[in-house]
């Protein structure tokens, strides 16, 4: 996530654009945490997409 642009402050931007009260810190705790195991299926999934 931390590399397609929409972390905690973004989100906390848009949120606060569309007038919703909440803190970057309250924003940044629901926002799902990739693990080790998380992004080693993300990346065994994208081999296979591209693999005939």
């Amino acid at each position: 996530m931390a590399q397609d642009g929409w972390g905690a402050p973004r989100i906390h931007a848009e949120l606060t654009k569309l007038g919703f009260i909440a803190s970057e810190v309250t924003v940044s705790r629901y926002i799902p945490r990739l693990t080790e195991a998380d992004s080693a299926h993300i990346v065994a999934g994208a081999r296979s997409a591209v693999a005939p």
